[in-house]
């Protein structure tokens, strides 16, 4: 059989010729022609022609009857042979089967004289469209129809859209040379805007001829992700810590995975991403004095899947006169745009997927001419998740002088010293009267010694005037920079003398980062007051951290 198994037979009137056995020419013979529609109902696919005709077949002996008739069930009843017509119905050249024709349906066979004369009644089927093209091939569309079902749950769109086509199926022997599964890529749906794609389906019919789909999209319920992610849940918390409103704790947490076929460490570049915007908003709007210092990050990935785990926490010490606002918690994210992200996982939307499955073409099984089970090998690509560069965590930019503080305590205390010195006398020792009325001689002597004798022995001596004191003492952390040792400008309007001083250089305790070094400093310093002065303001020695909220350290 051939392309076009259906063609005209012009030697004679009624005449029908199948799979090369020819029909006795008779008027016998009936043809219909049933419209096949699409499943709308709107549009023909094809016509079903049915053929049916009777004749009667003689023999001269009961064998040669035998043979005939085993010979004519054989050759009639064998599918997509090469059908001729002439005058039965069409005139002209007729266009190919299209679904899997022709059929022989009926094959009825009763003796009307003896074993030697036979009735014998055949009924065959084939497809064919009317069309004004006579070139018509496997694989060409058919018919094409769809439908929609769109559902709004809490002001949320699902769209589903379902359909089919078909196509045309010319027999050729045992082969199958078309899919309709290969006409995929021709289906164009696009994912309307701020939806997602999360199903698609593809069903082949058994025949080979038709491909059913369903296509689901749903809007977004949440804010874009980044880009190349197709799932994340991140939680952000502020709470103060300690007394008062100045220093804060932050945290930021949750999941994020990767779409199929972007590098892992995706994830950890985007959550990265978030929390340095996060710090960098916090730093900049806790005021020009404001310092941030990550304390603690923690990460976690299931090994077999895309997906990790983040939490980071850090300390913002600073004045703000909004705290929410000064987090930028309710700021847009980074990298959270629709346009790009949807451009990002477009590959996961295509209608065969990262996977790219393509089915084999297989044979008809016939008992006859292909008695075997074919392998059903299908073949598609599975490319390993790219690799990618982990991104610095944590970073010294943004640092400078004025937002490098991590703490500063000073404490400042006055001190009125009497200047006295108190003498006490060892008056248990017998000897103390001797001594002292020895010294003095006379009566002067034994007056003083029996006056010691009477008293607790104490002398309270004034050695000068009295000093008033200032003691300053506390310590401070810098990121990057060493802690300047604060000291006292004025006391009462006057510059202040510093008796003494002990400092214990800063140090490096740690790091934030690669680069960024702790440093810590220690300081004592004690300071005269001038004379005339009680209780001074005290000027100078203010809390670095606490400039930006214009409030001086005074006592």
């Amino acid at each position: 059989m051939g392309t076009t198994p259906l063609t005209t037979f012009t030697t004679g009137i009624g005449v029908v010729s199948y799979g090369g056995y020819t029909l006795v020419p008779a008027r016998n013979y009936r043809f219909t022609v049933e419209p096949v529609y699409s499943d709308s109902d709107r549009s023909v696919v094809y016509n079903k022609c049915t053929l049916s005709g009777k004749w009667v077949t003689t023999e001269t002996s009961e064998n040669g009857s035998a043979m005939t008739l085993a010979s004519v069930r054989k050759l009639l009843s064998k599918p997509g042979q090469t059908l001729v017509l002439d005058n039965i119905g069409y005139v002209g050249t007729l266009t190919a089967d299209v679904h899997w024709g022709p059929k022989p349906r009926v094959i009825s066979l009763t003796p009307v004289g003896g074993l030697l004369c036979w009735e014998v009644e055949w009924t065959c089927e084939f497809y064919i469209p009317e069309c004004s093209s006579t070139s018509l091939v496997s694989g060409k569309i058919l018919a094409f129809e769809y439908e929609t079902e769109t559902s709004i749950n809490n002001g949320y769109t699902t769209n589903r859209t379902t359909g089919y086509w078909q196509i045309a199926q010319v027999r050729d022997g045992i082969r199958v040379t078309e899919r309709p599964d290969e006409k995929r890529e021709l289906l164009n749906i696009k994912v309307p805007p701020g939806f997602k794609r999360t199903a698609s389906s593809f069903r082949t019919s058994q025949d080979q001829t038709r491909t059913t789909f369903s296509v689901t999209d749903e809007e977004l319920q949440t804010l874009p992700f980044p880009r190349g992610i197709i799932d994340a849940d991140i939680n952000y918390s502020v709470s103060n810590q300690g007394r008062g409103f100045v220093k804060w704790n932050a945290e930021l947490s949750g999941h994020m995975e990767v779409a199929r076929g972007i590098s892992h460490t995706e994830a950890v570049a985007k959550f990265v991403a978030i929390a340095h915007d996060k710090v960098r908003t916090f730093r900049t709007r806790a005021g020009s004095y404001g310092v941030v210092i990550p304390e603690r990050f923690k990460f976690s990935k299931g090994l077999f899947t895309r997906r990790s785990q983040f939490s980071v926490t850090w300390t913002v010490v600073g004045c703000m006169k909004n705290v929410v606002q000064a987090s930028g918690m309710y700021d847009e994210l980074p990298d959270s745009n629709y346009a790009s992200w949807a451009t990002s996982v477009q590959h996961l939307w295509t209608n065969r997927g990262p996977a790219k499955l393509h089915h084999p073409l297989t044979a008809i099984v016939d008992v006859c001419d292909n008695s075997t089970i074919p392998s059903l090998n299908s073949s598609g690509t599975y490319n390993k998740d790219p690799t990618g560069k982990v991104p610095d965590l944590f970073d010294c930019k943004g640092i400078d002088e004025k937002n490098s503080w991590l703490a500063w305590q000073n404490q400042v205390r006055y001190v009125h010293n009497q200047r006295y010195a108190w003498h006490k006398f060892i008056q248990e020792h017998p000897w103390t009267s001797v001594v002292v009325g020895g010294l003095l001689g006379g009566v002067a002597g034994a007056v003083l010694a029996g006056a010691l004798a009477q008293s607790d022995g104490s002398i309270l001596q004034a050695q000068g005037p009295p000093d008033d004191l200032i003691i300053m003492y506390g310590k401070a952390m810098r990121v990057n920079f060493e802690p300047d040792i604060p000291s006292l400008k004025k006391i009462g309007g006057a510059a202040p003398v510093l008796t003494r001083e002990h400092i214990e250089p800063a140090i490096v305790v740690g790091a934030v980062g690669d680069n960024c070094p702790v440093y810590a400093a220690r300081w004592a310093k004690v300071y005269i007051v001038p004379l005339g002065f009680r209780q001074p303001k005290i000027e100078g020695g203010d809390n670095p951290i606490m400039r930006s909220c214009a409030i001086p350290f005074s006592a």
